[in-house]
């Protein structure tokens, strides 16, 4: 897969097995991707974020995460953009 490739799929991946609800009321697990995936499965935007970016960093895709207006997102790097 190109880097942009593995970018999408670890997105959609996480869009399929979460969906957006009230986060646990753990301190810091629901940014934990193992737990986020295969226990909670649920989360707040800067929960899929934080996830999101640490997945991409173990798949070698730099990124970092954007704080929006009461909105979080991850932006991911490759192809020299």
């Amino acid at each position: 897969m190109t880097p942009e490739e593995r970018a999408i799929a670890i997105w959609r991946f996480l869009a399929d097995m979460a969906y957006n609800w009230h986060p646990p009321q753990v301190d810091g697990e629901p940014h934990d991707p193992v737990k986020f995936v295969n226990v909670y499965g649920y989360g707040y935007c800067d929960d899929f974020a934080d996830n999101f970016a640490a997945l991409a960093g173990a798949a070698g895709i730099p990124s970092r995460i954007w704080y929006l207006n009461g909105h979080v997102v991850p932006e991911a790097f490759y192809d020299g953009k």
